[in-house]
């Protein structure tokens, strides 16, 4: 079948519609693309076991605890500060730690800001400079 004539039959509206829904899906492609190119690769091996499971095999770091600790502390609206909140982003063992904690938040807990580092930033820092230590860290790693 010649997709050019099919298409050259087709009514106006029809011929709009067609185009407007390649370019919509051109588009979603570029999008997804580019959140693949920008999210930070971690490497598994640099994660630290923290024990083992039935089967004797070691169970890696999980950061969900943290990033629901996050995610509790600094989400909305409030008034306290947490600079033992953000001087455990600081305390990580490893960089891929960082990375897979950023990760990690941005794909299940971000909502007011769009990323970990930017909820940190736009935070009031606390006296101690907490804060402005986990976005340092988290920028020096490119996690913007």
């Amino acid at each position: 079948m010649d997709f050019k004539k099919a298409y050259n039959k087709q009514p106006d509206s029809v011929k709009l519609v067609i185009i407007v829904i390649a370019i919509v899906l051109v588009i979603y492609i570029f999008k997804q693309f580019k959140t693949f190119w920008d999210t930070p690769v971690v490497n598994m091996a640099n994660i630290p076991t923290v024990g083992q499971n039935s089967k004797g095999e070691a169970v890696k770091w999980n950061p969900d605890p943290l990033a629901a600790e996050i995610f509790k502390n600094f989400e909305g609206w409030n008034m306290a500060f947490y600079p033992e909140t953000a001087k455990k982003i600081v305390d990580l063992q490893t960089d891929d730690q960082v990375i897979l904690l950023y990760n990690h938040y941005n794909k299940f807990y971000a909502d007011e800001y769009p990323t970990l580092t930017k909820l940190l930033d736009n935070e009031w820092d606390d006296v101690y400079g907490s804060y402005a230590d986990a976005v340092a860290r988290l920028k020096g790693l490119g996690l913007k």
